[in-house]
């Protein structure tokens, strides 16, 4: 995945909704050294390819094989009246079609794009932070 065109005000809508499709479909097909380059050194540090590999494992023994996502929404975009640490971020939330269902995984971005978190529903997926890695 190419941060092409990224921009350190937290792009465009459209932008956004790209990447964390191609984010979705890289993990959806396995190419979790492509999704690992995508994220912050924080979280690069913790998320190794067999937790990645071991995560999405649980997702596909409940929904199946994935097929394709669905259209990505914008579902928080950065507030400067917002007291939270992560008022800078911007999450997207895809919807991931597998042959047995539905899970959405939400990508969280910093100002440049970078990712900051990646998160799946349904909910017993929830209580893993992003792969599986206890949250700090």
């Amino acid at each position: 995945m190419s941060t092409a065109g990224a921009c350190t005000s937290h792009g465009s809508p459209n932008s956004q909704r790209k990447h964390a499709t191609k984010i979705a479909d890289a993990i959806g097909v396995h190419r979790y050294e492509e999704v690992r380059s995508q994220l912050t050194p924080y979280y690069k540090a913790l998320y190794n390819i067999d937790t990645m590999r071991w995560s999405f494992g649980l997702l596909e023994k409940r929904f199946g094989t994935y097929r394709r996502h669905g259209p990505p929404a914008v579902v928080h975009r950065p507030s400067r009246a917002a007291p939270l640490s992560s008022a800078d971020e911007t999450w997207v939330e895809v919807p991931m079609q597998f042959s047995r269902g539905t899970a959405t995984v939400r990508v969280d971005f910093k100002p440049n794009l970078t990712v900051s978190g990646i998160s799946f529903s349904p909910q017993f997926l929830e209580q893993l932070s992003p792969f599986g890695v206890p949250s700090p």
